[in-house]
């Protein structure tokens, strides 16, 4: 059985009770996939804010303490973006919810992107961009299955973007998109 309900700011809330289990899982889905890319921001822009959101918040000046209030509780989060949501999930003992709808707060409405991040982040993607690189059925997949298939440019794209569209990234493009 589940609950689902629309809250004030219009967020919508899917609970499944779990009475017995010690844990919860809290995931949020966010309208901000790849396919966002398409008509306003360069290839990849929604997979680099997903990494950005986790270099510091509002509260929580560095990364560290960011993610301190869920690892340092035993949990564990993360983060995905396809080609049409975003997805964000912490899992941590039930004692700890309040910390991890901090932590998703903190995160997806009050994230810090500083210049000193941002390079990092970019040199992290371009990494994963390379080893998906060496993956001949994902290059097989990205590159030509979906330029078949697909009309969409966003979708005929990886999500991760690509490693011009990361090169020439500027942080300017990523503030818009979160505002």
């Amino acid at each position: 059985m589940h609950y689902t309900f629309l809250l004030k700011n219009g967020l919508r809330v899917i609970f499944i009770p779990r009475k017995r289990s010690k844990i919860c899982s809290i995931n949020v889905h966010v309208d901000a996939g790849s396919i966002c890319d398409e008509k306003s921001y360069p290839f990849g822009t929604s997979h680099f804010v997903e990494h950005m959101i986790f270099n510091g918040s509002k509260n929580y000046s560095t990364r560290e303490d960011l993610l301190g209030i869920i690892l340092d509780k035993g949990g564990k989060r993360g983060a995905y973006t396809g080609y049409f949501e975003q997805q964000h999930f912490v899992t941590i003992s039930k004692q700890y919810l309040e910390q991890a709808l901090n932590y998703l707060s903190q995160t997806l409405l009050y994230p810090c992107f500083t210049e000193e991040a941002f390079l990092k982040e970019k040199q992290v993607i371009l990494a994963e961009l390379a080893k998906n690189e060496s993956s001949l059925e994902r290059v097989f997949y990205t590159k030509e299955v979906n330029k078949t298939i697909f009309k969409s440019r966003a979708l005929q794209n990886y999500p991760l973007g690509n490693k011009n569209s990361i090169e020439n990234a500027t942080k300017v493009n990523f503030i818009y998109l979160v505002e």
